[in-house]
């Protein structure tokens, strides 16, 4: 019989699959008056830079309460399940309030509980997540009602303290320790042992948070609901030797955001290059490739899809940048849920490259 423990890994994967569920979850407006202000001004709360360890190589923001009260990312969630729901193949939830229900059903915690979470992550090494990776998460869950929600899932949690703060730890069948630590004012740290002890370091001043580039990069990006930053591990820049060199290898950091403006919803995608020189050779070769690409689609959603990327340099940063309007992207939701629960996307989906681009 499967060991039932949590491990380590099934808990971190637990608590950031918990965030983004709560993150989609909270889109259905459940329990609330609606009137999302679709602004884009999320992560007001959520917890930034400065809260994160100096260790930190990546990490990534997400805003759940800012979700939970935009029109136009609610609009898209529901498109999708009500269109997937309307075909044969598809049997799950048909609302998000049902998505919710179920979640709540399952767990002592409520989704509507969880405000916003900053994972942070070491990506240059062997194993380099898996041995360091944390998260700050803001909640309306108090830590007993969370200790109670991990025991029901099978987790022997020992309290302890560090720094003076209140720690609860748990260890796998492989000797492998996840802390959680209360912070105060609603506020977390979860993760590996050495990512939580350096979060609750930075916490009570004991320890520096992450600075330079990293920092920069991550406070630049526009405001959203979801926000991101990571270097780019040496052994992962490629070389210059392929057919297609666009420039890769002179990315050093790559950053970027989701968010909701207006009518419309958006994504920016920073490229951080070694200099302007190499942004702006990047940024030519990207929209000629990009340009390439497109005359091989005889798809029209694609193709339209594909005319709304833009690409802008601003030094040594190329941002590529795709924005559309909600009721735009409900018609490829619509089609895009049809052709999955009927039959697949099988040979004649979304987005299908003729021959005579592959040749």
């Amino acid at each position: 019989m499967a060991d039932k423990r949590l491990t380590r890994r099934t808990l971190l994967q637990r608590g950031a699959g918990a965030a983004g569920f709560v993150t989609l979850g909270s889109l259905a407006g459940c329990g609330s008056d609606g009137g999302g202000n679709g602004n884009g001004n999320g992560n007001g709360n959520a917890p930034g830079s400065g809260q994160i360890p100096a260790a930190a190589q990546a990490m990534v923001q997400v805003d759940a309460q800012g979700m939970l009260n935009d029109d136009n990312i609610r609009s898209v969630v529901n498109t999708f399940l009500e269109e997937a729901a309307a075909q044969g193949g598809y049997t799950g939830p048909q609302t998000m309030e049902e998505v919710l229900s179920r979640a709540e059903s399952e767990s002592e915690l409520s989704p509507q509980g969880f405000n916003s979470m900053t994972m942070f992550m070491k990506v240059e090494g062997q194993n380099a997540v898996e041995n360091y990776l944390g998260m700050l998460f803001e909640t309306d869950w108090t830590a007993q009602e969370m200790i109670d929600a991990a025991g029901g899932l099978g987790a022997d949690v020992t309290e302890g303290t560090y720094q003076g703060v209140t720690t609860y730890t748990t260890t796998d069948a492989t000797g492998e320790t996840t802390m959680a630590a209360d912070l105060g004012d609603g506020m977390f740290a979860l993760g590996t042992e050495n990512a939580a002890r350096d979060a609750i370091d930075v916490s009570t001043g004991n320890g520096d948070a992450v600075s330079g580039n990293l920092a920069n990069y991550f406070d630049q990006t526009s405001g959203g609901y979801m926000r991101f930053t990571s270097m780019i591990p040496e052994d992962q820049i490629p070389d210059d030797s392929g057919q297609m060199d666009v420039g890769f290898q002179q990315i050093r950091y790559v950053s970027g955001s989701f968010y909701s403006q207006g009518s419309n919803l958006g994504v920016d995608l920073n490229l951080h290059t070694t200099g302007s020189e190499a942004a702006s050779e990047l940024s030519t070769n990207l929209d000629a490739a990009l340009n390439f690409l497109s005359s091989g689609y005889d798809d029209p959603t694609a193709q339209e899809i594909i005319d709304q990327i833009e690409f802008s340099t601003s030094g040594p940063t190329v941002t590529i940048t795709y924005a559309e309007s909600v009721s735009k992207i409900n018609t490829y939701v619509e089609a895009y849920a049809a052709s999955v629960f009927t039959g697949g996307m099988g040979g004649g989906g979304f987005g299908t490259a003729n021959a005579s681009a592959s040749a």
